[in-house]
């Protein structure tokens, strides 16, 4: 970590290991640092609001912590920021196509690499959709608790805000419903098709 202006500078791999080890910083790096970004270039570029974008951007973040979770290799070999982005605009860009809005356009944002995997997991729309379909099925209670969770807010902070017992309590029930999440996400046959083995990897940008 390195600090610039006064404000924590993260790489790519470490994020990674953030996440992996639900380093509360990190996620709020991402969030803070990552989010305006994203929310200002589909906003400017394709009149996207605010709240769609929270949405992509959180399921975007959800097929993330899927691949970390589930055992398969993610390398990082350039910006996350780019990476979110990508993930975010195709997640966009289907949506457009679904609901006959607007017709595609050239992607100025897009990797300049054709042989860019677009069959990893978190970039695919069908895989996101799943991880997305599996995290509306988790109880109300659940879904309060990732969401804020991925939000960046701390234990103490999502105690006050959703009235539960303790912070012990809660940081247990998150762990429980985090596996409640994966595990539903990789026992459903579709991820399985899906992730036919593949690797979450990522391709260099430069």
């Amino acid at each position: 970590m390195k600090r610039m202006n006064s404000q924590e500078f993260y790489t790519s791999n470490e994020i990674i290991e953030g996440l992996k080890n639900n380093d509360r910083s990190v996620l709020t790096f991402i969030y803070r640092s990552y989010y305006p970004v994203v929310a200002g270039i589909l906003k400017r570029d394709y009149g996207t609001t605010y709240e769609k974008t929270r949405d992509y951007f959180q399921e975007a973040m959800l097929a993330i912590f899927t691949c970390l979770n589930t055992n398969q290799t993610l390398t990082v070999n350039y910006s996350f920021l780019t990476y979110l982005m990508v993930i975010c605009k195709r997640r966009m860009l289907d949506d457009m196509r679904r609901k006959k809005e607007v017709k595609l356009q050239a992607n100025k944002h897009e990797i300049p690499d054709p042989s860019f995997t677009a069959h990893d997991i978190m970039i695919k729309d069908e895989r996101i959709k799943l991880v997305h379909n599996h995290f509306l099925k988790l109880g109300e209670k659940c879904r309060q608790i990732m969401t804020l969770f991925l939000k960046g807010f701390s234990n103490r902070e999502i105690t006050e805000k959703l009235n539960m017992s303790s912070e012990h309590y809660t940081k247990k029930r998150r762990h429980l419903c985090k596996v409640s999440l994966f595990n539903s996400i990789v026992n459903d046959q579709r991820f399985k098709e899906l992730a036919n083995g593949r690797s979450c990897s990522l391709r260099k940008l430069s």
